[in-house]
């Protein structure tokens, strides 16, 4: 970046002073030490201290030049000088204190998992030992039987009644037998499997998961049981789960979407797969798509279950190993200026308004490609004089009035999100206003006339991502549209917004104790921030003004 350079002694920030302001500040670059921090830091700082510095120099260009001798007060330079050292120290403070967040969140994370793990463990204890009780029952009530038996013999008693002892006390060993199979196997046999899915369904639906996500986790059920059988809830042990964690490894990463695969098991399509020759064989599953997508149900459903129908969680204790074998998992990645610069030139030239404007109000909201799909023009609304948000809160409306469910991923999802001032300028809030409250901001992406879409944020992202590929940025699971989410939140941190703000913004959800208090969603100052953030250095939005 041009305002760093680097020394032995660290970082190092420097500005050069335009040529129509030398007479007020001097022809010297402005220059502040940053000292020995990361690049990624010293990058950020750099970026907003040159935001203020060319604030002074507008500031100053509106006054009209005038001499360094001129000026009756404290020379401009050195007082430009000074803020900005005291910006830089506010800076490595709240960078402190956000650090220190950081620690007391993963405390209290962790301690939160032990006290779950604590839980399920005292629960499966419990339940043992409640079983190993009874066994001890039937063993005392043996040794009684044994003694009558005994004593029989010895007052002489009747054939007969020893005969009968004997028959009883088998009796209550053959029972005794039973019971302690059944302690050792997880108890009597519970629900099958299957036979707990839809409740289970229902219960994640009623905890504000979003439907589409809690079907994708019923299906990743459905493949276990495929692979393992159909059991009794307590009959499942854990080299099953770590059997079909191996499995996973070598099935295909797009086996459901290939026709040749997709009608099958998921052990039939790692079995294609593997007979294939080497040059030819599909990329298979990432580590964190076997943890997150397919394993991660299995341990929501075993845990919740449990409790429900007191068994073992065979989950508690043991951890399933991802062979070595999986594929590395792709980390997302935003999207650099030059990317988007590419993008917005191409995307501006667009006649359908969802494939000119989404790039953009993806990137500067970083809001999700559904919940933009699903816009409706009443749900942009003005919170205080030239600026304006967008609200997930508010329920859809159908042509006839009627009012129907917004559908969101989360219940953090339904919120406010800011629209930054720069949409204004490029004529997006004049489309805006073309549309009525109750049609779809972007009507092409659900479909036109009788030709309806089923899904479609689907769609848009399929369509979208082409558009991607087109423009030669598209790079498989590292840069998609999703990327725009990452850059946002790049905006956002070099805008030195405070995390708790950009995380409502985007609608991610933490889980904190701390994060619990304070508003609940952006208030007026939160959206002016966000409104008023410096773009990325470089950003050029001059392809959509031109087109104005």
């Amino acid at each position: 970046m041009r305002y760093l350079t680097q020394r032995s002694s660290g970082f190092r920030f420097q500005i050069r002073i335009p040529c129509d302001l030398e007479s007020i500040y001097g022809k010297t670059p402005i220059r502040i030490s940053l000292g020995p921090i990361p690049a990624i830091k010293a990058r950020r700082l750099s970026r907003l201290l040159a935001g203020r510095v060319e604030v002074a120099f507008s500031k100053s260009r509106l006054r009209g030049t005038m001499s360094r001798s001129d000026s009756p007060d404290t020379d401009p330079r050195d007082q430009i000088i000074v803020e900005l050292q005291d910006m830089l120290l506010a800076a490595i403070s709240d960078g402190e204190t956000i650090q220190a967040q950081l620690e007391e969140k993963h405390r209290l994370e962790l301690k939160t998992l032990k006290l779950r793990m604590l839980t399920d463990e005292l629960t499966n204890q419990k339940a043992m030992t409640e079983r190993m009780n009874l066994v001890g029952e039937k063993i005392r009530s043996l040794a009684e039987t044994a003694k009558e038996v005994v004593k029989s013999q010895q007052d002489g008693a009747t054939t007969a009644s020893a005969s009968s002892s004997i028959k009883e006390m088998a009796l209550q060993i053959q029972q005794m037998q039973s019971l302690l199979a059944q302690t050792l196997s997880g108890g009597p046999p519970k629900p099958l499997l299957s036979e707990v899915l839809e409740r289970w369904k229902k219960a994640k639906l009623k905890q504000d998961v979003a439907a589409k996500n809690v079907n994708g986790q019923i299906n990743r059920i459905r493949n276990f049981i495929d692979f393992c059988g159909d059991r009794p809830l307590n009959k499942y042990k854990f080299l099953d789960f770590q059997e079909y964690a191996n499995l996973l490894v070598h099935v295909p990463a797009n086996w459901s979407r290939r026709p040749e695969m997709r009608d099958g098991t998921l052990q039939e399509a790692a079995d294609y797969n593997n007979g294939l020759p080497p040059k030819r064989r599909h990329v298979t599953f990432t580590e964190t798509t076997i943890s997150e997508k397919y394993l991660s149900p299995l341990k929501s459903i075993f845990r919740d279950m449990a409790g429900q129908h007191d068994f073992p969680n065979p989950f508690v204790g043991v951890a399933v190993r991802i062979s070595t074998e999986a594929r590395e998992s792709v980390e997302r990645q935003p999207l650099s200026t030059d990317e988007l610069n590419i993008w917005f030139r191409s995307a501006a030239r667009e006649k359908r308004p969802d494939l000119k404007w989404l790039p953009l109000l993806a990137t500067l909201t970083g809001a999700r490609l559904a919940e933009l799909v699903f816009l409706q023009g009443k749900d942009i609304i003005e919170v205080t004089p030239g600026r304006w948000a967008a609200d997930l809160t508010k329920p859809l409306e159908n042509e006839e009035g009627e009012e129907e469910e917004r559908k969101t991923k989360n219940r953090g999802s339904k919120r406010l999100f800011a629209l930054h001032s720069a949409l204004i300028e490029v004529g997006f809030m004049r489309y805006v206003a073309t549309r009525r409250d109750e049609e779809w901001l972007f009507p092409h992406a659900h479909g036109v006339g009788k030709e309806l879409v089923e899904h479609p944020a689907d769609a848009a992202s399929k369509r979208l991502n082409r558009r991607l590929k087109k423009a030669g940025i598209h790079k498989p699971y590292e840069v998609t549209f999703h990327s725009t989410r990452h850059s946002a939140k790049d905006i956002f941190r070099d805008g030195n917004v405070p995390e708790h703000t950009h995380d409502m913004q985007t609608g991610h959800v933490t889980k904190t104790v701390a994060r619990g208090y304070g508003a609940k969603k952006l208030r007026n100052m939160d959206v002016e921030l966000i409104s008023a953030l410096p773009l990325p250095e470089g950003l050029d939005l001059s392809p959509y003004l031109e087109l104005e």
